[in-house]
């Protein structure tokens, strides 16, 4: 009786003094509607039952449908304020929402640079180069052995290791 006192007095004073943060959506164009669906969706989470679990799932699908209505409208209306500055003229509001929806400018490169910096970009090149790597660094490890599979069995990816994948690496 003494600890639920002293924890609810204990709490009662943290959120005088912090104050109360309710959960909020992470995503902007996360509605009031759907955080409600995801509450009530916690609910029937971790129940056994059939009827929970199906209704965890026609939750989990409801929650999905509306999010993707409700990131379009959001999206939809981004697009058109963003139109309307363009409109009159106002590009450097128009850009600087356009760089909040988007971010930094991140390329994405899927070669790699052999050993004198030239860019490989074909998948037997850079399997070969990749064979090159793990071959310096295994040359101390007698232990690692390189096994080649025949890339028609196996499109994309080469095995490393003896008994199980222990290395994969994949290719574009």
């Amino acid at each position: 009786m003494k600890n639920q006192v002293n924890n609810t007095s204990l709490k009662q004073t943290i959120t005088k003094t912090l104050g109360h943060k309710n959960n909020t959506a992470k995503r902007n164009w996360i509605t009031a509607e759907v955080v409600n669906l995801i509450e009530e969706r916690r609910k029937y989470k971790n129940l056994n039952r059939t009827e929970g679990q199906k209704r965890y799932r026609s939750l989990r699908n409801l929650i999905i449908r509306k999010s993707k209505e409700a990131k379009e409208k959001y999206l939809e209306v981004n697009c058109r304020d963003i139109e309307s500055l363009m409109k009159t003229g106002r590009r450097e509001e128009a850009y600087k929402m356009v760089k909040k929806f988007f971010g930094q400018y991140k390329p994405r490169a899927g070669g790699i640079e052999d050993n004198n910096g030239k860019m490989l970009w074909e998948q037997k090149d850079i399997a070969k180069r990749w064979k090159e790597y793990l071959e310096i660094l295994c040359s101390d490890r007698c232990a690692c052995r390189l096994i080649n599979i025949n890339s028609a069995e196996t499109p994309g990816y080469t095995y490393i290791g003896q008994r199980s994948p222990e290395i994969r690496v994949f290719h574009k």
